[in-house]
């Protein structure tokens, strides 16, 4: 490891695969130092673990599947209605700009959609590990003016560009069905 401006680095990746940290004050260069989960935690939450939040939400949400009755019958189908809900309620809250119900409700609909992701994982369709990494993945094949070498100049054009290859996977998908 590695001290570099005031904090803790790991390793050095080429600097196409993190072109993504330009935003945040680094310089494009032939390498970039990547932040350890010591400087991520202080550039990202002001120093607070939010991986060991995550997980203990997960944990509770395990928790809930295993003693609540009513957690513990649900299924995916009619948990999805309430997802549906959530995400009503989200934008209703932000509609009034109100952050603490745009906070609780983000909330909500993080926690309702891990539950989900937790049937689905109990069912063995997928992890959760699977979900994010996928995530990760498609946001990056999606934006390749963020994490790659394409130019973009306006938000129209990243929308544009956004939709033509996630239209391009669609079609490539239903070629290889």
């Amino acid at each position: 490891m590695q001290s570099h401006g005031g904090g803790i680095w790991s390793t050095r990746l080429p600097q196409e695969q993190v072109a993504f940290q330009q935003p945040y004050g680094f310089k494009a260069s032939e390498e970039v130092l990547i932040p350890s989960v010591a400087r991520y935690k202080e550039i990202i939450s002001n120093g607070r673990d939010i991986m060991k939040e995550f997980d203990e939400l997960v944990a509770a949400l395990k928790q809930s599947r295993k003693k609540c009755p009513w957690a513990r019958e649900v299924i995916t189908k009619e948990h999805i209605e309430r997802l549906k809900d959530e995400v009503r309620e989200l934008k209703e809250a932000i509609k009034k700009g109100n952050k603490d119900e745009i906070r609780d409700e983000l909330g909500d609909v993080i926690w309702d959609a891990l539950f989900i992701a937790i049937i689905e994982e109990e069912k063995g369709n997928l992890t959760i590990d699977e979900i994010f990494e996928k995530a990760a993945q498609k946001l990056k094949r999606r934006k390749p003016w963020v994490f790659g070498n394409e130019v973009v100049k306006t938000p129209e054009e990243a929308v544009r560009r956004w939709n033509e290859i996630k239209q391009k996977e669609r079609m490539d998908k239903a070629k290889n069905i």
